[in-house]
Formats: C-alpha cells, structure tokens, sequence
C-alpha cells in the first residue's frame, strides 16, 4: 500500500527507510523483487535506509555505511560486501566496535574527527 502511495505522485527518487525490516520472512523477497522491477521498469531511483547489508546488496548499486552519522565506507554493492577488508561490513555483522589496529587507520580516525 505505501509503495502504491509513493508512486502515485510520478517520482524519480523515492525513500525507503527499512522497507522490509518489520515484514514476515517469507513477504520479504517479494518486496525487493517488487521494487527491483520497479526500479528497471519506471526507472526509479532509490535512497534505501537499512541495517541489513543483504538486502542492501540486493536492491543497490552503490553503498554508503554510515558510523555515528558520519559516511565512513562507500563501493559498488556487491564490492563492498564481498571485500574482506572493509572494517565496516564486519561491525556492520557483529553490532558492537571492536579495538584493533584496523580500527586505528588513518581513515578512520579522519572520520572519528570530522564528527567533532
């Protein structure tokens, strides 16, 4: 019903902030599916908000991983999540920061202070 909303307006871009987050597993899929044809056939863009790093492979192109409101990795989707050197994708997975040598990269201490 809310996608049917979203469309009636004629959009180029629409927001979808954990779409399928409260859904039944087995709806899930059909969702995506749903709005992967919608992407192909209106030509739709989408700024896809999740905590779910599948489904964001699923349905994107690019993905941005956010830390404390900050951008701290960006790739091609499937890049991203296939990389084994992004420390992101694995706080992403574990939920809580671990404190290695990784952690303490150049990068990601730009990031900490760009949020000061």
């Amino acid at each position: 019903m809310a996608i049917a909303r979203a469309l009636a307006v004629g959009p180029q871009v629409i927001l979808a902030d954990e779409p399928i987050s409260m859904l039944d597993v087995s709806i899930r899929m059909g969702v995506l599916n749903l709005m992967e044809g919608l992407k192909e056939s209106l030509g739709l863009a989408y700024l896809y908000i999740t905590h779910d790093i599948a489904s964001a492979r699923y349905i994107g192109d690019q993905t941005i991983v956010m830390y404390a409101g900050y951008m701290v990795e960006g790739a091609n989707s499937e890049e991203l999540t296939l990389s084994l050197r992004i420390r992101t994708r694995v706080f992403s997975f574990r939920r809580y920061p671990t404190h290695t040598p990784e952690w303490t990269s150049a990068r990601w201490m730009r990031a900490v202070r760009c949020r000061r």
